[in-house]
């Protein structure tokens, strides 16, 4: 369908903040075959905590459209949400919510909305790689019944030892 890449930023540990915060920004094509724009723009700031096993993210995701059919570039709503427990050494399982409101300046109606619940599961046995693996579904008529999504991550860091 097309592929994307999230440079990811975090807030240092030494800043003492109670929380995760960082700032991912992704840039990504999609073949027209599949959607209206084909190359997009997400800004991501994302706000997280573990406490124990238990894992919550939020993250009020903004999307803008580089390259669509509609020449629109309007940034749209997108918020997500990730709730994981960790069950076993290397293994959490969670639930994510997908959204996409519409423009910031006129939402969608509720039908023409994008909102999906994902089953996931993370590989965590691996310091340096992220694999998210999870199935979809939409909850209104926009949204796609049924997607599959593989996501997989290296992380850098760019601090010297």
């Amino acid at each position: 369908v097309g592929s994307h890449i999230r440079p990811r930023v975090m807030a240092p540990a030494a800043w003492g903040i109670p929380f995760g915060l960082s700032l991912s920004m992704e840039i990504g094509f999609q073949k027209a075959a599949y959607a209206d724009e084909t190359w997009s723009l997400e800004i991501r700031p994302i706000v997280d905590k573990q406490w124990g096993n238990l894992y919550i993210a939020i993250n009020p995701t903004f999307g803008v459209t580089l390259k669509s059919q509609y020449h629109n570039s309007v940034p749209t709503f997108e918020p997500n949400v990730k709730v994981s427990y960790t069950l076993f050494k290397n293994a959490a399982f969670g639930i994510e919510y997908y959204g996409d409101m519409g423009p910031v300046t006129n939402f969608d109606q509720g039908p023409q909305q994008n909102h999906a619940i994902f089953l996931a599961y993370d590989l965590e046995n691996n310091p340096k790689w992220e694999v998210n693996i999870g199935a979809g579904f939409g909850l209104t008529p926009a949204t796609d019944p049924f997607v599959f999504k593989v996501i997989l991550g290296r992380r850098v860091s760019w601090r010297k030892k």
